[in-house]
């Protein structure tokens, strides 16, 4: 959480008296509001990607679970044989938007392919 205003709601005044009183989402954040006596306290957060924002059928998502379930792998054992973290590869079989690129290859070099340029074929000429 980000302060906007004042004190850092951090662990150590977990046991500060602060009154919750809502959340209000404002495009892409959520803003907290706390009451201390006098004072109103603003934290925010940026929401993730939502969830409808990801393709589970783009052609990188596809190609890595067809590849794992065809090397009859688990997401636990592709994690563990490639280095990059079980949450990264349900990530990118579910088609998270905005992945880090090196942890791809990663994955892609597993199975001896990477990520590379290819110029976008113009259907409609």
């Amino acid at each position: 959480m980000r302060r906007l205003v004042m004190v850092d709601m951090g662990a150590k005044y977990s046991n500060f008296l602060y009154t919750y009183s809502g959340i209000i989402s404002i495009g892409n954040y959520k803003i907290y509001l706390f009451r201390h006596k006098n004072q109103i306290f603003l934290y925010y957060t940026r929401k993730g990607t939502i969830m409808e924002d990801w393709n589970r059928n783009n052609p990188i998502s596809e190609y890595v679970r067809k590849q794992r379930k065809a090397s009859k792998m688990t997401q636990i054992e592709l994690s563990d044989s490639t280095g990059v973290g079980l949450r990264f590869v349900r990530d990118l079989e579910q088609g998270k938007p905005s992945l880090m690129t090196n942890k791809v290859n990663h994955v892609l070099l597993f199975f001896g392919t990477t990520l590379k340029p290819q110029p976008i074929i113009n259907e409609t000429n």
